[in-house]
């Protein structure tokens, strides 16, 4: 295919550009660093110059936003923003790169500085709309056990505190020259919040991006194959010192500007306010070097302060409120006329340096941009992230929905990951089945599940316990198999009749029983076969969680049972690899959970990237500190949220978490 424009009306404009900076396949030049995507084989679709209209279309996008987007050659699909407005002769010069944080970053070792080239910071107040979350909450309540009703309400207290004015979380956008970008160490960066910097990036990512900042929305990067520019536009109303935006049907925003001095008094409490901050950042060099013996340099800075409202008198916006809370921080100017469409311009990620309006040195420069950037969120707003709050600090939890059917969690006992992937579970409603592969009695879901209005089914000794030799025991499994349909097919058929089945825990009495792993396996082959015809019939899904996969029989022989311990588990693991690739049509979500990834290598090839996530407990940093960060990945091992807080509430840990049987009080 060869490579064309974004914009249709040009024709031969993508030769121009390479000729000018010399592209040839492979290589790359200013682009957004985000993780590559292909689209169907990397295949953009490309509007016909044949339509006047499309062309129209595009112009009046790439003049909203003041760029060119330009695929550039190579082997994948690569993308170049070059500003409208660059002097003549320079604007492949001016082309940028960008970067964006979900982790505060350290701005001063973030960037390389060229020279007098300015870099350009931009740190977004995003939220979220929790009101869907909230509704399947509180719907999930209905006509069931109070127990589950305080569960409920300890999920929404934290999640969502109505109570309590939300705190916007913050997002860091960065840009400048060619190459600016410095990886640092495994400081989260990237579109998902844990991707170092590449030197590639994604044409397709380039709309949603321009999107979610018109809009101050949470980054959504679903590609946009055709058009990104067009994709991202909107109607502005442009007015002398603010511009009107309409983001929904009947819903009118309207945004100012202000210039602002920032100081080391005043940093932190702007960044309390709902206000998005720009940066036009530049280093200047000075003579001579410091006491211990590091080039000495000045940070200049100009700021500018898009506040946002909703609230109108008439057609006129109210900004009184904002403004008020801004004059106290200092001195602010406010911009008009020809200077707001310049504003604008600068708050779009890839656009050239903003004037030099207000121009200052910052005092204390690390401390001053450290302050900025120190409430960025840890983890990506957007998709099945919601917001919570944990004493009083934000923070962000994942909730996997219907589009996360398989989850495995990797920790170290006692990380607290059989209590959270209970949450995950929970979230999705009491339609499930926790399976334990250990004979652990305090474990949480023992307990919740009875109080949710569910039960506990322990595997007995007389049952399970293994024969004394390898004979016996095959003459065993049998019976084991028919027990194992028999309870399978009672458990749904009194589902069917509205009886409290679920949700249901499975333990063995005892440990290390090769029956009871093959009763485990029987049970989920007959119960997998008849939700399919459950969720066919009603559409309603059910969660089932694996615990301790460690506990499976290994591919040893045993000493007395042969090779009888080995054939089941083996069977039992090709089982879950068949499993996680099938069980979303039988309408079932699995979650599992192991204590790290080499325990797993008895399993057939491909089980760990059949997962859709991998979410691995971190180890805390010191011995006498709780697990409370958690690293997310995708199924080829792509980082996509570095630090999540995985420290559920003291509410939710009471509930669900580990109890000793005779006091019932949870042990953390």
């Amino acid at each position: 295919m060869s490579v064309q424009s974004e914009k249709p009306s040009v024709k031969g404009y993508f030769r121009f550009v390479a000729s000018l900076v010399g592209i040839r396949p492979g290589n790359t030049i200013g682009v957004p660093l985000l993780p590559a995507m292909t689209v169907g084989g990397g295949e953009a679709a490309v509007v016909s110059e044949e339509s006047p209209f499309a062309a129209s279309e595009y112009e009046t996008a790439a003049e909203l936003f003041g760029l060119e987007v330009v695929k550039v050659p190579g082997s994948r699909n690569y993308a170049a923003m070059v500003p409208l407005r660059a002097p003549k002769g320079k604007r492949m010069k001016s082309a940028t790169s960008f970067a964006i944080h979900h982790r505060p970053p350290d701005l001063m070792k973030t960037f390389r500085w060229f020279g007098k080239a300015p870099v350009m910071v931009l740190i977004r107040s995003v939220t979220k709309d929790m009101e869907p979350h909230r509704s399947r909450l509180e719907r999930a309540r209905n006509g069931k056990p109070e127990a589950y009703s305080q569960y409920i309400d300890a999920t929404l207290e934290w999640s969502d505190p109505s109570t309590r004015p939300p705190t916007r979380a913050r997002e860091v956008v960065i840009w400048g020259p060619k190459g600016c970008i410095v990886p640092v160490g495994s400081e989260a960066t990237g579109a998902l919040g844990g991707i170092l910097p590449k030197i590639d990036g994604d044409f397709n990512n380039v709309g949603p991006i321009l999107h979610a900042v018109l809009r101050r929305k949470a980054v959504d990067l679903t590609p946009v194959v055709e058009r990104p520019l067009v994709y991202a536009a909107a109607d502005v109303d442009w007015k002398d010192s603010h511009y009107v935006l309409t983001v929904e049907a009947g819903t009118k925003h309207a945004y100012r500007f202000y210039k602002f001095i920032v100081t080391p008094e005043n940093a932190s409490l702007l960044m309390q306010l709902p206000v998005d901050v720009l940066l036009r950042l530049r280093r200047r060099q000075l003579s001579g070097v410091s006491k211990n013996g590091k080039v000495r340099a000045r940070y200049i800075a100009s700021v500018l302060v898009r506040v946002e409202t909703t609230s109108f008198v008439g057609n006129e916006p109210d900004f009184s409120d904002i403004q008020t809370q801004l004059s106290r921080l200092g001195k602010v100017q406010l911009v008009k006329d020809a200077d707001v469409r310049k504003a604008f311009e600068s708050f779009v990620p890839g656009s050239l340096p903003s004037p030099q309006w207000l121009e200052h040195k910052i005092a204390d420069a690390a401390g001053v941009l450290e302050k900025l950037t120190a409430n960025v969120s840890h983890a990506v707003l957007g998709g099945d992230m919601c917001t919570g709050w944990v004493n009083g600090e934000e923070t962000q939890h994942l909730i996997p929905g219907d589009g996360t059917p398989s989850l495995l969690l990797l920790g170290a006992s006692g990380s607290g990951k059989s209590t959270l992937g209970s949450h995950y579970m929970l979230q999705q409603g009491l339609d499930c089945i926790y399976v334990q592969c250990t004979a652990d009695e305090q474990s949480g879901p023992t307990f919740w599940a009875p109080e949710f209005g569910g039960s506990v089914k322990v595997l007995g000794a007389d049952l399970i316990q293994d024969a004394d030799n390898a004979v016996a025991e095959r003459e065993r499994l049998p019976e084991i198999e028919s027990d194992a349909v028999h309870y399978a097919r009672k458990l749904v058929k009194d589902y069917r009749r509205g009886h409290a089945t679920l949700p249901l825990v499975i333990r063995p009495e005892i440990e290390g029983s090769t029956l009871y792993f093959r009763w485990v396996h029987s049970f989920l082959v007959e119960f997998t076969k008849l939700w399919k015809e459950v969720n066919r019939q009603t559409g309603i899904n059910c969660t089932v969680m694996l615990d301790d996969l460690v506990g499976i029989p290994s591919s040893e022989a045993d000493t007395y049972l042969d090779k009888v311990p080995a054939e089941v588990g083996n069977e039992l693991r090709k089982f879950l690899r068949w499993y996680l690739d099938n069980c979303r049509k039988a309408g079932i979500n699995t979650i599992m959970a192991a204590h790290a990834a080499n325990e797993l290598k008895e399993f057939p090839a491909g089980f760990m990237e059949s997962f859709s996530l991998v979410i691995e407990v971190q180890r805390p940093d010191k011995a006498t500190e709780m697990y409370k960060w958690a690293e997310i990945r995708d199924r080829i091992g792509t980082v996509l949220v570095k630090d999540l807080y995985i420290n559920l509430p003291p509410g939710l840990e009471k509930i669900l978490g580990r109890r000793d049987k005779s006091t019932a009080a949870m042990k953390l």
